[in-house]
């Protein structure tokens, strides 16, 4: 890189020196910035000529596109304060339609937007702007690959941690699952390429395989209402009311497990 900043599809990376090393961070780029907030101010300024679903819901889309687009970027959440902050007079605007949240979302929103305020106008609540997290993007392995000696023998190696994963799973379950249960475990590892369902970290000797819909309520011993699981967030899955809210791994993987206990007709934890 010759200059420390490079535009590159939407984003600008700028190149930083930290002590003896360099690093870099992300952001949107400032074309992207301006179209962004043009685009929403002009959805703003429908919403409020004319209050339709239509309208209401393309605005929530607008957002919810930025979002999924730009949550790798680094500094995503100071860009989208700015715009944020830029739109405030265009946004209260709209507070001659504002009205109450909809409660029929209101878990939804705790979980995702909790920290940020909304309100509904004709009964559909405006996504929060700035209501994003910056996702960390796992760099891909280019060492794995089937056409170097290497690559492959990083296959086989995956390969052969399962198949022992596998065997350790048949040893430990043979006497508490039929036949039928343990060829699903068995196909499970490898479908979920050994990891956990809920953190998607990798299985652990103890993992449990959880039923989505429980037998109590009519679910099947079958490929399709199975996961496996490592044994920790199982027990989550489970806990009644009395659910310990200071184990610290909860509010990471809070969704998730919420989404399986209302499966399996559980109630929702809020935390």
């Amino acid at each position: 890189m010759n200059n420390s900043n490079v535009d590159y599809l939407g984003f600008t990376i700028r190149l930083r020196r930290k002590g003896n090393k360099l690093t870099h961070s992300t952001e949107i780029c400032k074309n992207n910035q301006d179209k962004i907030y043009k685009v929403l101010k002009e959805q703003i300024k429908l919403v409020i000529k004319n209050p339709s679903m239509k309208n209401i819901l393309k605005y929530n889309q607008i957002i919810v596109g930025t979002h999924n687009y730009f949550k790798y970027a680094s500094q995503v959440c100071i860009n989208l304060n700015k715009i944020n902050w830029k739109l405030y007079f265009t946004i209260n605007k709209m507070n001659k339609l504002r009205g109450q949240p909809n409660t029929k979302f209101k878990n939804f929103y705790n979980r995702k937007y909790g920290k940020y305020k909304t309100f509904s106008v004709n009964n559909i609540d405006l996504i929060p702007i700035a209501g994003i997290n910056h996702i960390y993007a796992k760099p891909l392995n280019q060492v794995i690959s089937f056409y170097t000696t290497e690559g492959r023998n990083l296959i086989e190696k995956r390969k052969l941690d399962l198949s022992e994963l596998v065997q350790t799973f048949l040893n430990r379950r043979s006497k508490y699952y039929s036949l039928e249960m343990l060829n699903f475990g068995a196909s499970l590892i490898h479908a979920q390429k050994g990891s956990c369902k809920i953190t998607g970290l990798p299985l652990d000797d103890n993992f449990h395989l959880h039923h989505i819909i429980p037998r109590s309520k009519g679910g099947k011993d079958n490929y399709r209402n199975l996961i496996a699981i490592n044994e920790r967030y199982h027990n989550m899955i489970h806990w009644n009311k009395s659910v310990d809210k200071q184990d610290k791994m909860l509010k990471y993987y809070i969704e998730d497990i919420n989404k399986y206990r209302k499966l399996a007709g559980i109630e929702e934890i809020i935390i």
